[in-house]
């Protein structure tokens, strides 16, 4: 009988290599802006509020990010355990 599994060391490495990228987004700076004649104020207000929504979208989808990641391992560590309590059951079976 073949057997069902999850690798935990694959499954772990996935859930951390999407960790870190959402730690990178985390990481991202707002540019600077220079201005090489005089702003239009009205463009700049905009601009400026464009960009701090973005701000504010990227922390949102930081956090959700984070807490599918979280389910994630969590419903990794339970299917660990649920293929345990089958494999040892059918290994009580067998016997």
């Amino acid at each position: 009988m073949g057997e069902i599994a999850i690798n935990q060391t694959v499954f772990r490495a996935v859930l951390s290599q999407a960790d870190s990228t959402r730690s990178t987004l985390e990481g991202i700076k707002p540019v600077k802006i220079t201005l090489q004649q005089p702003p239009d104020l009205k463009s700049m207000r905009e601009q400026l509020e464009i960009v701090g929504k973005l701000q504010n979208t990227l922390k949102l989808y930081s956090a959700l990010l984070d807490a599918d990641l979280r389910k994630l391992e969590q419903l990794g560590n339970e299917m660990v355990q649920q293929d345990d309590h089958i494999g040892q059951s059918f290994h009580r079976l067998e016997n």
